[in-house]
């Protein structure tokens, strides 16, 4: 009778928790074609095209981003203004005069029954074929494998997560604002449906640097982003990076497309260097084909990195002197160091393959005797060469000196 309680109460239990597993496995797999990125180990650095190809299109035209996609951007970031009947568009605030043929300054000047008429421009200031694209038309010509962040007005967030919501594309879209972070979790923990944003803080406070760090954390957001002009902000010491970046519990946003909101960092090889040794595993940039290129070093330098390093294991340790062997260990321990880690640069990765490579090909057959490679190796014949030298370097100074000085007198 126990065992017959015992096993109605366990099928019970399995069917109330099928469901739930079910639910649970389903939402996880929609996040991971996307905005799951950011929480996965496997896409060690990420790229954010910022406002889409624009080498090639118009800025947030909505063949920019496909275009960024095309090229290997994670995800493409693009701007959200309203026409005067709130209709939103991508379009940058304040300037629709400068990305298109409107006679206007602002798109609230516009209502969405005209604003078909007018063609965006290009990176010269020519007109092209391209109109506005509207937020619904965005969402209806992307999908799930297409990582969207909106930057909006904070005024705006409601209204662009009711239209998020009826299009069912929550789960697939990051919002970005001009919140501050801790506003920001306030409004994300009162939505009844789950929505996801990146946290931005520009200050150089160590103390609101890291509470922008813990609030990320505390809401689950897919990343936090700083942003100075300041060179030696506190995101971008040492400190800092060893404490919370480099834990690897939030991503850390750089947006290198301005200098000015990367401490001065170039957008190419040097800034993307800088900035990811730091921490920073989620790159903003003007030049996605450049770091796509970049990205794709990286991973194969990282197989070659970890090919090389079995070769080093591999080899037969008995037979090389001891200075080698030290030198091969330190050069080994590095490289292990570096593919253990859940994101580093291509220079470090370059680095570390030269040192591996320069020990191997370094190393030396042991005779039985004493290595002293990069030692002091004092000898009698070494100390005698070195008292001459100095002799004679002291003579000619002697000379040199009583030369002068007798030349001098002369004159007198």
């Amino acid at each position: 009778m126990n065992l017959k309680k015992k096993f109605i109460a366990l099928f019970v239990l399995v069917i109330c928790v099928l469901p739930l597993v079910g639910f649970s496995c389903a939402a996880f797999s929609e996040k991971e074609i996307a905005v799951g990125k950011f929480y996965s180990d496997e896409t060690k650095l990420l790229s954010i095209s910022h406002r889409g190809d624009t080498a090639n299109y118009p800025e947030n035209s909505l063949k920019a981003v496909e275009s960024a996609f095309s090229k290997g951007a994670d995800f493409v970031s693009v701007s959200l203004d309203k026409t005067s009947d709130g209709v939103f568009y991508l379009s940058e605030r304040e300037s629709l005069g400068n990305i298109c043929n409107a006679p206007y300054e602002k798109l609230s000047e516009i209502s969405s029954d005209e604003i078909g008429s007018y063609r965006l421009f290009d990176v010269y200031g020519n007109e092209t074929e391209f109109a506005l694209t509207s937020l619904e038309e965005l969402l209806d010509n992307t999908d799930s494998e297409d990582g969207i962040i909106l930057d909006i007005l904070s005024e705006d967030k409601d209204a662009v997560y009711d239209i998020l919501s009826e299009n069912n594309a929550l789960y697939r879209v990051i919002i970005r604002t001009d919140d501050s972070c801790s506003r920001l979790a306030e409004w994300l923990e009162a939505k009844p449906e789950k929505v996801y944003s990146i946290c931005v803080y520009g200050g150089n406070i160590i103390f609101s640097t890291a509470s922008a760090y813990n609030n990320a954390s505390a809401e689950e957001m897919p990343a936090v982003q700083y942003s100075s002009k300041n060179y030696f902000n506190v995101a971008y010491g040492d400190f800092f990076a060893n404490r919370y970046l480099l834990s690897g519990k939030v991503r850390a946003v750089a947006a290198t497309y301005s200098p000015d909101l990367c401490g001065q960092r170039a957008d190419g090889g040097d800034g993307w260097n800088e900035l990811i040794n730091k921490g920073y595993s989620v790159i903003e940039t003007n030049n996605i084909e450049a770091f796509t290129a970049y990205r794709d070093e990286t991973v194969r330098l990282e197989k070659e990195l970890a090919a090389l390093t079995l070769k080093a294991d591999e080899a037969d340790k008995s037979v090389y002197s001891q200075v080698s062997l030290d030198n091969l260990e330190k050069a080994m321990a590095e490289c292990e160091k570096l593919l253990s880690s859940s994101v580093f640069s291509l220079g470090e990765a370059q680095q570390a393959y030269s040192r591996l490579l320069f020990a191997l090909e370094d190393m030396k057959i042991s005779t039985g005797e004493v290595d002293t490679r990069g030692a002091l190796n004092v000898t009698a014949g070494k100390l005698t060469a070195t008292v001459l030298v100095g002799a004679a370097l002291l003579c000619g100074q002697i000379y040199v000196y009583k030369m002068r000085k007798a030349k001098k007198e002369k004159q007198d």
